[in-house]
């Protein structure tokens, strides 16, 4: 049952990644919300299986999760005053 409630928690994000991609902090909280119920799932998944490489799978999403929200918010620091928004319409990086 808990399962279930992570997986469809992870799909509400990917559907909430597919529908606001108005501002850039709406997408990386989702995505963060993403990174959150991957860990839970492999977190419960591991507690399940006794092997010791799948204990180690959740510490190295939890290191990555941080490392691409860093990423996000300085991408979105260094973006802001060259364009003056966070809005995903305004952001051409290619250009920047």
């Amino acid at each position: 049952m808990p399962l279930t409630l992570i997986f469809m928690s992870f799909f509400l994000a990917l559907l909430g990644l597919s529908l606001q991609r108005k501002h850039l902090l709406s997408l990386l909280l989702t995505l963060e919300s993403m990174a959150l119920a991957l860990y839970v799932s492999t977190a419960l998944w591991a507690l399940n299986n006794t092997s010791l490489p799948m204990m180690a799978a959740p510490l190295i999403i939890l290191t990555f999760s941080p490392c691409e929200a860093g990423m996000g918010l300085s991408l979105m620091i260094a973006t802001a005053p060259t364009h003056n928004t966070d809005q995903l319409k305004a952001l051409n990086l290619l250009k920047c």
